[in-house]
This record gives structure tokens, C-alpha cells and sequence, in this order.
């Protein structure tokens, strides 16, 4: 179960939009992004090897949309992308999946599985346990 924020509770209705929320609104509704990713499709390369893998061909477009836009450079996203909910939202980021996905791809590559214990009732982890990724561990409140 996935904790609720502010926003989710129905807040947002009485938010006003900023500047930032109603470009990228516009963006969204001016620019036909399932065609556009068709048309670059066959010019994108699949790079494999060292390095960060790719996000996908409509995220990386959004991700320069909001370069262009905004006037950021790559860190200058990377770091707007973390402080901006609005910006997330527009990409079609969730930070909570992407960090825990980054956080299982470092343990197993090292070597190491990390075991969580829920509560059946509430549903919230109460405790952890780090074992080689060869262990089986089951874990009781």
C-alpha cells in the first residue's frame, strides 16, 4: 500500500497553478508525443554497457522539452527533476518506484537482497533484514 500525500487527499483543488504547471499543461496538450516518439524511434541507438540506462525515448524528450524551456542543463534537470513535483509529473516520473528500483539494482549487484517485514494489518515495514542473495529469510514481527 502506497502512502497517501497531501495532494491525494484532495488538497490540490485548492491550489492555485503556477506559471510552471500551466506551460507544461500547454506542452502536454500542443505537442502529439506518441507521434513524435514514433518519428525519432528509428534514430535512436540502444546503448549497452557502462553508464546510466536509458529512461526511455518520451521521457528523455520531455526531460529536453523542460531543458529548452526552462534553460537547464543536464544536472540542472537531474536536480529540478528531484526538487519539482510539477516537473516529475510532466516527465512521468515517481521518484518512490525509481529509487527503490535504483536501491535492488545496487544490492544485487553486489551480491546482497535486502528482506522486508510487514505488518499484515497496517501494512507498514517493521523490520529489515541483509543477507547474500542466496539466503532465504522469512522474517515474523
Amino acid at each position: 500500500m502506497k502512502q497517501r500525500s497531501v495532494d491525494a487527499l484532495g488538497f490540490q483543488k485548492y491550489r492555485k497553478k503556477t506559471r510552471k504547471e500551466q506551460f507544461l499543461e500547454e506542452m502536454e496538450t500542443i505537442i502529439p508525443w506518441k507521434e513524435l516518439c514514433e518519428a525519432l524511434e528509428l534514430y535512436c541507438s540502444n546503448p549497452q554497457g557502462a553508464g546510466r540506462k536509458p529512461k526511455g525515448l518520451e521521457k528523455m524528450r520531455r526531460i529536453h522539452l523542460l531543458q529548452h524551456g526552462f534553460d537547464l542543463s543536464d544536472p540542472g534537470a537531474e536536480a529540478s527533476l528531484y526538487d519539482s513535483r510539477t516537473m516529475r509529473h510532466f516527465v512521468g516520473i515517481d521518484l518512490g518506484d525509481e529509487l527503490f528500483q535504483r536501491v535492488n539494482a545496487d544490492l544485487a549487484e553486489n551480491g546482497v537482497k535486502a528482506h522486508l517485514g510487514v505488518d499484515s494489518k497496517t501494512k507498514l515495514i517493521h523490520s529489515v533484514a541483509v543477507t547474500p542473495t542466496n539466503v532465504a529469510v522469512d522474517i515474523k514481527p
